[in-house]
């Protein structure tokens, strides 16, 4: 799963410009298969918003399916100064749909939490203002100690349900790549 830092790859910008086909805005909200984990995903919500120190009546993130490139299954999108016409969101694939309703779906949950933790310290970094015109990330999240915990946290939510070591070892090993390929794109970008 890649995570979209539009000052990294603005022609990328164009792929979120196409509408809307489904909106969740609470973990009631979301499209089948994934409605079926609303209780697991809103105590993680919880948890989450607790362990980051958001306030209580921090609002959920609001979630869209959108086509996405063929590599990305879901990415956080907020207002930069490149792009401040985007509003804060995760875009989820309608692959990661397709993807949940076979045996993939904890992993899809996973993914999803992955996304609510680069919502929930991109909007800490910010002040908890959702209505602020451009939100700054100077933190490299992927391999940031604490966003790694944050999301492997989702495992033991996962395991607490369903004792499933293969979500868990997915969720883990999820969290690695994706630092691993952070570490290899900041790299690239260092020695150009």
């Amino acid at each position: 799963m890649t995570h979209f830092h539009f000052a990294i790859l603005p022609l990328l910008l164009l792929v979120f410009t196409s509408p809307m086909t489904a909106r969740a805005t609470s973990a009631l909200d979301l499209p089948p298969p994934l409605d079926q984990e609303a209780h697991l995903i809103e105590r993680y919500w919880t948890w989450l918003k607790e362990e980051a120190g958001a306030p209580a009546n921090f609002p959920w993130p609001s979630i869209h399916i959108e086509p996405l490139p063929r590599t990305v299954s879901m990415a956080f999108v907020f207002p930069t100064h490149e792009a401040p016409w985007h509003e804060a969101r995760i875009v989820m694939s309608p692959r990661s749909i397709d993807r949940a309703n076979g045996p993939d779906r904890l992993t899809v949950v996973g993914e999803l939490a992955h996304e609510m933790v680069h919502y929930i310290l991109v909007l800490a970094e910010n002040g908890w203002n959702l209505d602020a015109g451009v939100l700054k990330n100077e933190v490299h999240h992927h391999c940031d100690d604490e966003f790694m915990r944050l999301t492997r946290q989702v495992g033991d939510f996962i395991w607490k349900v369903y004792h499933s070591n293969d979500a868990v070892r997915s969720i883990d090993q999820m969290v690695r790549l994706a630092c691993w390929r952070d570490g290899h794109m900041i790299g690239r970008m260092s020695s150009n």
